[in-house]
């Protein structure tokens, strides 16, 4: 099919609006697009950053430990401050802290290593055979 002298001449006289790149991105359509561009780009970083957690279980999850028990120690550590130097408060809730955990923590392996994987009847001796 073959255009006619008019229909470029109409084509022609059409005035276009100026493309630029920045124009791309501010109308809603644009907006929308890179707001879902950024949710894409920070659940690809989720998901490496939990992909790289469950490779490095040896170091996460002694430091999360570390870092709830901190969280969870530092009220105490900053009322001992009032009354104390707040090098002397924090060693006292560290060396507490250790202590009590310390103190509890043969019951736990105690009990962990007699009784053995819950199906079984008969007490845990370290092998099946």
């Amino acid at each position: 099919m073959e255009s006619s002298p008019l229909d470029e001449q109409a084509w022609a006289s059409v005035e276009r609006p100026a493309v630029t790149f920045q124009g791309l991105w501010t109308d809603p359509l644009g907006r929308l697009g890179t707001r879902c561009l950024q949710l894409l780009i920070i659940g690809v970083i989720a998901g490496l950053v939990v992909l790289g957690m469950l490779r490095l279980t040896l170091i996460v999850i002694p430091t999360l430990i570390a870092v709830i028990l901190s969280c969870a120690l530092w009220p105490l550590v900053i009322r001992l401050r009032r009354v104390m130097s707040p090098l002397l408060a924090a060693w006292t809730v560290f060396l507490g802290a250790l202590l009590i955990l310390g103190a509890s923590a043969p019951g736990w392996c105690s009990r962990s290593s007699t009784s053995g994987p819950p199906w079984s009847s008969r007490p845990w001796r370290g092998s099946t055979s």
